[in-house]
């Protein structure tokens, strides 16, 4: 098994931070309006989708996740979206379009929500 080539990624004009692990190529849909931060974890089936297509327009916003967030298995983060930091997806959980999770929050859900 080869491991991953993230020089494909920065050709892409991605910026990702040190230390980030993505499960693979596919988890950015539109990796030149993606930034990841430091430390970030991408699980098998989690997903940064930059683009939409509402009302037969195609839309493109960035979408920001900052140091060391966790993203779990089958997470979807819709474009606009920023996650502000130490931020962790359960498993299949959706952030909706221009969301804002605030720092050190674990959410959990359609339609994410913050955990007690």
């Amino acid at each position: 098994m080869e491991p991953p080539c993230i020089f494909d990624l920065f050709t892409a004009c991605v910026r990702i931070g040190h230390d980030a692990i993505l499960s693979d190529k596919q988890c950015l849909t539109d990796p030149q309006f993606v930034t990841i931060g430091d430390h970030v974890r991408f699980n098998m089936g989690a997903c940064i989708q930059c683009h939409t297509f509402e009302q037969r327009f195609f839309k493109v916003a960035p979408a920001i996740t900052h140091h060391s967030s966790v993203l779990m298995s089958a997470s979807l983060v819709f474009p606009g979206s920023t996650l502000d930091g130490r931020n962790r997806l359960l498993a299949l959980t959706l952030v909706l379009k221009n969301d804002r999770l605030p720092y050190n929050t674990h959410c959990s859900g359609v339609l994410a929500q913050k955990l007690q």
